[in-house]
């Protein structure tokens, strides 16, 4: 069985510029997330899937961090836009690539653990009824959508935080697939990621901060300067 592991980078994110390749203690928001996939030891290869000049001049210099345990894939340019969706460039590295399995780790999680990657992994592999797994945060703290809320009777007196229905947060730090139930379902409707029949995988609060926005920035430079 062949696993693959991608963390995509593109190149012109608005919100936080450039927000993979930003550097934090010396090493590069990207360059954690590399260490923690070479870390776990369940990848038979490597790939930074981008279109970031900056990234790819890196590599080639022999800069990144492992560099020679990695692999580079150029994103198509038309796959590279903030229209683009995570199902199009997925698709597409999966049949451009080799895989029974691929996992994406995304590289705005740099607090994720290679135990959690490692330990994901072992439980997809080991649960083999799953054709994708998603990494969550979960809460029992009382929720709302749109004012109505979801996990608790708002109607009533508010009890006790631990009887209310849980709620799963994606977060994307890790998401696995079944490499080719990805491309039949892209090819069937173009839509993939979600998959058919999918484990929402916990991992700690902490690990699922995710760099979107300049206070995310300034959460994570504390936390990893700790």
């Amino acid at each position: 069985m062949k696993i693959i592991c991608e963390i995509p980078v593109r190149e012109g994110s608005k919100r936080v510029p450039n927000k993979n390749i930003i550097s934090v203690n010396g090493k590069r928001i990207v360059e954690y997330i590399i260490d923690v996939a070479v870390k776990s030891e369940v990848f038979d290869e490597i790939w930074i899937n981008t279109n970031s000049k900056v990234i790819i001049d890196e590599y080639k210099k022999g800069n990144l961090l492992y560099n020679k345990k990695i692999l580079i894939y150029k994103r198509p340019e038309k796959l590279c836009s903030d229209t683009a969706k995570s199902d199009e460039f997925n698709y597409d590295f999966a049949i451009n690539t080799e895989s029974d399995v691929l996992v994406m780790l995304n590289p705005v999680c740099p607090l994720l653990k290679s135990s959690s990657v490692k330990k994901a992994v072992k439980t997809f592999i080991n649960q083999n009824q799953y054709d994708t797994l998603i990494s969550c945060s979960k809460t029992q703290m009382q929720a709302f959508v749109d004012g109505i809320s979801v996990n608790f009777d708002s109607s009533k007196a508010l009890g006790p935080s631990q009887e209310n229905k849980e709620v799963k947060i994606l977060n994307w730090a890790i998401t696995i697939w079944k490499t080719s139930k990805l491309i039949e379902r892209y090819e069937f409707d173009r839509s993939c990621v979600l998959g058919n029949k999918r484990m929402l995988f916990d991992i700690s609060p902490l690990e699922s901060i995710k760099l979107s926005n300049e206070d995310d920035l300034n959460l994570i430079k504390e936390l990893l300067s700790k």
